[in-house]
């Protein structure tokens, strides 16, 4: 989709993928759907800190929070969240989880094997 969007050269695409690993339930949740949205709105702390919540134990993510809701704020701002944006030579993708650190072509073997043809 990042490809396709970015081939459009109306405006500049930037990808992400969450990584930061709940530790509710034992951990067993991991990077489970959803988690993403309370450290793009800073509210983790707005009541979620049970023990089955996927928030729990999340006062040591708070970097994470804060640079996430950060990009998400400049990206409303000014339409680029702060880093490089997506292309289909390099397709950079900012990875959100215990830092910040942008892959190249991260998901390079799910691509091909999408693409390849049969036979």
């Amino acid at each position: 989709m990042a490809d396709g969007h970015a081939a459009t050269g109306t405006r500049s695409t930037f990808a992400c993928a969450f990584e930061w690993r709940s530790t509710a339930l034992a951990g067993r949740l991991g990077a489970d759907h959803i988690v993403d949205v309370p450290f793009a709105f800073d509210t983790i702390t707005a009541g979620l800190q049970t023990d089955t919540s996927p928030l729990s134990a999340a006062p040591a993510a708070r970097a994470l929070v804060q640079a996430v809701h950060a990009a998400w704020c400049e990206f409303i701002a000014t339409g680029s969240p702060g880093w490089k944006p997506h292309d289909v030579s390099e397709r950079a993708t900012m990875m959100l989880g215990q830092g910040l650190t942008v892959a190249a072509d991260l998901f390079a073997a799910q691509r091909a094997a999408w693409t390849r043809s049969p036979g």
